[in-house]
């Protein structure tokens, strides 16, 4: 079947690299957690700081969504037309997210916001008419991809830091939670001769030249930030207003900041999974995120260097065992037992998972630094782990045991056992279960399924591929960490 318009625009803003556009009814090609682990470090990292994604990462976004969400539901009670206001205040929100990352492309064409090439069109008039059947269907397609109020932007965290949420009832109506009235006042403040501009003042049809986008772009800057601004967002970020435990890391975050005035953010997480004495549970919280981040890392890297092997041909468990061994060395080329239960004099996971990104472009040295990896986080004491993670996403109390109970075997047949158990059937398992469950929910249709075994050994399916490159999961200390600074509590 041939594809629509919007579907198309569908597939170009959920694309990261170029791709064939796939018609209805055929498989759409990939898969991000191949082995069925993020969903625990997702967890993990909603124990150290609740409430932030990796997207939302500027102040000004939280403010500009909340006062439009304020100044559309004034418009529609001072004009009486409360029973269309779930659509009005929408489209009244849907337009001043626009004009302001408009503005923000147009002063700086690779400025921090979602949505860069879903508006170059817009970055390209001089006039834009926010009406019609061509608003309407750009309105429905940004909506759950690159709009602020997306589940996949800013939208979790602008509910969840209590800016403003959805209204009870209404289909996409959003509503300010007037906690920060003062800062979006000083907002507003701003650019008050600007007010009474159609854009600000009318709901429903309104024309907008692109010189008037060019003038309101210095207006709203998202580096000028008012001291309102700052004191209303440092609160719900780790404030009176903050959950407790975004609080306590930020707490960390600034005390480790003002001991080391010159540290990157690598340094910074580095040092906060640091093993320290009387560590508190903040700190621990964290280590355990960043031991569970390294394992991830160090499984899916290793599954990627196997499928690596079998292309093109055809490869079983013991051959793959042995190429794995020569290259890695150490404990793994070694025929005593046991070995991978004596942990490296290296403790810090980020350093291992740094490690394995330098070895991912430098194959032969990768098996070697996910060696060193896995018997870090096969020996690291938690006494607070058990309880966290479904056996079947892999969890590191789960792993731990089988290193135990493998402990008389060789590393060639524990190494086995963790290649067939650990990859190919977590691969299988996760990949079967996923699809289902999307044919179940009457979603997309995605190959998952990247290897399977045939009378040869593992061979990769036939559309499947190997996939792309792994990368260590982005844990929100850099979200955290921008915000913090912008509100001035760096």
């Amino acid at each position: 079947m041939r594809l629509s318009l919007s579907e198309l625009i569908d597939q170009a803003t959920e694309a990261d690299r170029p791709t064939i556009p796939l018609s209805k009814g055929m498989p759409t090609l990939g898969g991000v957690d191949p082995l069925g682990l993020r969903q625990i470090n997702f967890d993990l990292m909603d124990a150290v700081l609740p409430g932030l994604n990796n997207v939302g990462r500027r102040v000004r976004p939280y403010v500009v969504v909340a006062w439009a969400a304020r100044q559309a539901t004034r418009l529609v009670e001072a004009s009486g037309k409360t029973g269309e206001s779930d659509r009005l205040i929408r489209d009244f929100i849907d337009r001043i997210e626009v004009l302001f990352a408009w503005s923000q492309f147009l002063k700086t064409p690779n400025a921090q916001l979602p949505g860069r090439r879903v508006l170059k069109p817009f970055v390209e008039v001089d006039r834009y008419v926010f009406h019609g059947k061509k608003w309407e269907s750009f309105k429905d397609n940004r909506r759950g991809s690159t709009a602020f109020t997306a589940a996949i932007t800013y939208g979790p965290s602008i509910k969840a830091l209590k800016w403003a949420g959805p209204v009870t009832g209404a289909h996409h109506a959003w509503a300010a939670s007037g906690l920060f009235d003062d800062a979006l006042d000083a907002f507003e403040a701003v650019f008050e001769a600007e007010l009474d501009h159609p854009a600000f003042s009318v709901l429903g049809k309104v024309s907008v030249e692109r010189a008037d986008v060019k003038r309101w772009a210095d207006l709203w800057d998202m580096n000028e930030l008012t001291e309102e601004e700052q004191t209303a967002f440092a609160d719900a970020l780790c404030g009176g207003l903050a959950d407790d435990q975004r609080r306590e890391t930020v707490t960390l975050l600034q005390i480790l900041s003002e001991e080391e005035p010159e540290a990157d953010i690598d340094d910074l997480r580095a040092s906060m999974a640091e093993v320290v004495e009387d560590a508190t549970p903040t700190r621990r919280a964290w280590r355990r995120l960043q031991v569970r981040q390294a394992f991830r890392y160090a499984l899916e890297a290793w599954f990627y260097w196997c499928l690596a092997r079998l292309n093109p041909q055809t490869k079983s468990t013991a051959q793959l065992v042995e190429l794995f061994r020569e290259k890695a060395g150490g404990w793994a080329a070694s025929d005593k037992p046991g070995v991978w239960l004596k942990a490296p004099a290296q403790n810090c996971p980020v350093a291992f998972m740094a490690e394995i990104d330098s070895a991912m472009n430098a194959g032969s040295k990768l098996p070697k630094a996910i060696c060193r990896t896995l018997a870090f986080c096969l020996n690291e004491i938690d006494a607070d782990e058990r309880s966290r993670g479904r056996p079947d996403r892999l969890p590191l109390w789960r792993a731990r045991a089988e290193a135990q109970a493998w402990r008389t075997s060789s590393p060639a047949e524990f190494i086995s056992h963790m290649m067939e158990t650990w990859l190919f059937a977590q691969h299988a398992y996760w990949s079967s279960s996923r699809s289902l469950a999307d044919a179940r929910a009457g979603g997309k249709i995605i190959l998952r399924l990247r290897v399977t075994l045939d009378e040869g050994g593992w061979r990769l399916t036939q559309l499947g591929g190997i996939g792309s490159q792994p990368y260590p999961t982005p844990d929100r200390l850099e979200t955290a960490w921008r915000l913090a600074r912008e509100c001035d509590v760096l």
